[in-house]
């Protein structure tokens, strides 16, 4: 008769979410006593090496075909395959924590929803945010981020405009700056005041390009806007007649 264990063995595909799946792959590994190999480095003796294999087994078995080809390389070293998923399924980026934050602060009490449920997905969703945190992460780091993605969430995904304003924010891997999102405001927001003044020397701040202007000299500004060059009269002193 088949194990009831292997019917409940966790498959990690790539639309599952990491962390429940990392959370139910440990709890397995452990009753299976294994789970110390994807952690901690043994001794080569014969009998670790037996189990150091069965980890690497079960964890294997535990990965769709589209995720295996994603870590193939570290098929036989169950250390180095448990090491390498969050890098690709849950990588500690600003982005990654941006998309977090969002969802927390999106989550409402649905119609006909019990308050335990409730509880039960905004713990899920702190527990996404904590996991996309880096090990060197600090309260100053998580006040100024709060910061930045209150000023990105402001900003309305319905108008295309700023949707491009933030999403380099968005799917940044670098840390969120206050400082870095301000200045782009303050770029956008001239561009967009010398647009309403009827000034097309301005780049557009979205483009990456920085606000310019036109750097034409007078005289070729002056002769551009009379259109092309004239003939000269010398009785009535001016162009476009004949003496």
């Amino acid at each position: 008769m088949a194990s009831d264990s292997h019917t409940l063995l966790p498959v990690l595909h790539k639309e599952t979410v990491f962390s429940d799946w990392q959370s139910d792959a440990k709890a397995y590994l452990r009753g299976k006593e294994v789970f110390v190999y994807c952690t901690a480095t043994f001794d080569a003796a014969k009998h670790e090496e037996v189990k150091k294999d069965k980890c690497a087994g079960i964890l294997w078995s535990m990965l769709s075909p589209d995720v295996r080809s994603l870590v193939c390389q570290h098929e036989d070293d169950p250390k180095a395959l448990w090491a390498a998923l969050p890098s690709i399924f849950a990588p500690k980026q600003a982005g990654q924590r941006f998309n977090a934050y969002k969802n927390l602060t999106s989550i409402r009490l649905k119609e006909g929803e019990g308050l335990l449920s409730l509880v039960g997905r905004v713990s899920e969703a702190v527990r996404f945010l904590k996991s996309s945190r880096p090990d060197s992460f600090t309260l100053d780091k998580a006040d100024e981020e709060l910061h930045a993605v209150v000023l990105l969430m402001a900003l309305p995904d319905s108008e295309p405009a700023y949707a491009t304003l933030k999403a380099p924010f968005e799917q940044s891997h670098d840390a969120l700056k206050v400082a870095a999102i301000e200045q782009a405001f303050t770029s956008w927001s001239a561009f967009r005041a010398a647009g309403n003044a009827g000034d097309s020397g301005q780049s557009n701040p979205l483009s990456g390009a920085a606000m310019i202007t036109s750097a034409n000299p007078p005289s070729a500004a002056l002769e551009a806007a009379s259109g092309p060059s004239q003939p000269w009269c010398a009785a009535c002193q001016k162009r476009g007649q004949y003496s």
